[in-house]
Parts: C-alpha cells; sequence; structure tokens
C-alpha cells in the first residue's frame, strides 16, 4: 500500500512564513535545518503510521503537530 502525505494549503502558506522569517532573522542555515527537521518528522510518520493523530476528518488519516 503507497502511502500519500497531504500537506494543507495552510500548514504550506505557514512553512513559507516561518522559513522566511528564519532566514531573515537568523539566518539560511537555521531556516535549512528548520525544514530539515520538518522533512524528516514527515518521513518518519510515513514509516510509523500510528504516531500522528488520528483525523476528526479524514478516515485513515493521521496528522502531526509540529512546533
Amino acid at each position: 500500500m503507497g502511502l500519500k502525505v497531504i500537506f494543507k494549503k495552510r500548514f504550506a502558506n505557514n512553512l513559507f512564513n516561518v522559513l522566511v522569517y528564519l532566514e531573515k532573522e537568523w539566518g539560511k542555515k537555521v531556516a535549512d535545518d528548520f525544514l530539515l527537521k520538518v522533512t524528516n518528522a514527515v518521513e518518519l510518520l510515513k514509516l510509523h503510521l500510528h504516531i500522528g493523530a488520528p483525523s476528526k476528518k479524514i478516515k485513515n488519516a493521521r496528522g502531526l503537530l509540529y512546533y
């Protein structure tokens, strides 16, 4: 069974804004490191399906809060 990761538009917009802020305030390396952490969290979710919270709206879907 292939896994599909779906990012909400709000997530994508917020991630972009956070990355812009991090790069402006602390530099490209900090922004890149944060993006790597988010990417690793998504990959972890794909490998360990039950670590995310079950979605109340989408059957058989899970989500992660990352802050």
